[in-house]
């Protein structure tokens, strides 16, 4: 494991001096797995505050390039002369501060096949590269199974057709190059997760081995809610408005459902929008025949307890985790009397 943490470029000189050496004694088939976070700009470490003044006053650009310069070589060392090292490659994680812009150039060194890799974490900000002639970032990735895109601007997608477990927080192609078949044409994926506000991605018709479906934000893709999940047995929504949970409301495969988590958050609304959440809160669970847990806030609570018996079907019992924002967790089985007694009480509470 070569876990990297860029904190000053005292860390970054001490890697790229050890990296070569460590390397060659790990032998030429063992699997490689890589970390690199840079949380933050480098800074020179001082403990007097006259000097830490002047440190600030005297920044000079060497230095506030020194970051992307350490990655672009530590890439480089790990991937080895014309690449010959990315076939150990087996997991990789890149996470760079928003406040750095990765060029074309920085991501050279993944422009290699990585035949070994199974797992791929990057969290990037990148610039738009200026010209046309540029190799594909992660051109064959036959073994990857897991995915994470994070608040990510790329040039190209990876080939995610063999994950089974895609992870995608506001990911945005600048260019907007996807894979042959599309993003999200992965036959094989089991558990999808989208935290983004409205843009366009395309799916297939079938996902038939997901089971687990997660969102987040403000408006969803129209084409997933085409897409038949004939496995699909957990859902958690947490929406940031009325659009999101109305296009839920509409998912082909809802009524398959076993557990919902939903998350309204502490956002006030007005009482016209209250009152349809409301109603599409009550959709949602009629359409849940199969429900047997549900976790929720307390603004989906409130919404709950306005008309909760009316959704409920009386021979099907449901858990219901009450996720309170104090951090208390409650557990309430709707089965027996007392537990519905509990629920009118919290409800007298409210």
């Amino acid at each position: 494991m070569y876990r990297i943490l860029l904190g000053d470029e005292s860390v970054g000189r001490r890697w790229i001096h050890r990296l070569p050496l460590r390397l060659g004694r790990s032998g030429s088939q063992a699997p490689l797995h890589i970390e690199i976070d840079v949380p933050f700009r480098y800074g020179p470490r001082k403990d007097n505050k006259d000097e830490q003044q002047d440190s600030k006053i005297n920044s000079n650009s060497h230095t506030r390039g020194a970051e992307l310069n350490d990655i672009t070589t530590l890439l480089t060392l790990l991937s080895g002369k014309d690449g010959i090292l990315c076939s150990r490659w087996h997991s990789l994680r890149l996470a760079v501060n928003s406040d750095f812009k990765l060029g074309y150039a920085a991501l050279l060194p993944l422009t290699y096949p990585m035949s070994s890799l199974t797992t791929l974490h990057l969290k990037l900000r990148c610039d738009r590269h200026p010209g046309s002639e540029r190799k594909e970032l992660f051109p064959n990735l036959p073994s990857l199974e897991s995915v994470i895109l994070e608040g990510i601007f790329m040039h190209n997608y990876p080939d995610m057709s063999n994950a089974r477990e895609i992870s995608m927080r506001g990911g945005y192609c600048l260019s907007g190059i996807v894979p042959q078949h599309g993003l999200f044409n992965a036959p094989k994926l089991e558990r999808l997760s989208l935290i983004n506000d409205g843009f366009v991605f395309s799916f297939p018709p079938v996902y038939s081995d997901l089971r687990t479906l997660s969102v987040r934000g403000s408006l969803l893709t129209d084409g997933l809610l085409a897409v038949s999940m004939p496995l699909l047995e957990h859902l958690s929504v947490d929406f940031h408005s009325y659009s999101i949970l109305e296009q839920i409301a509409r998912l082909r495969d809802i009524g398959r459902i076993r557990t919902l988590h939903l998350i309204g958050g502490a956002t006030t609304r007005s009482d016209p929008l209250r009152r349809s959440e409301s109603q599409l809160v009550h959709s949602i669970l009629q359409q849940c025949k199969g429900l047997n847990t549900l976790k929720v806030d307390e603004y989906v609570l409130s919404l709950l307890f306005e008309d909760w018996a009316s959704y409920l079907e009386p021979t099907n019992p449901v858990l219901v985790f009450l996720a309170m924002n104090s951090g208390e967790l409650m557990r309430i089985s709707l089965d027996n009397p007392r537990s519905i007694s509990e629920l009118d009480r919290i409800k007298a509470l409210h």
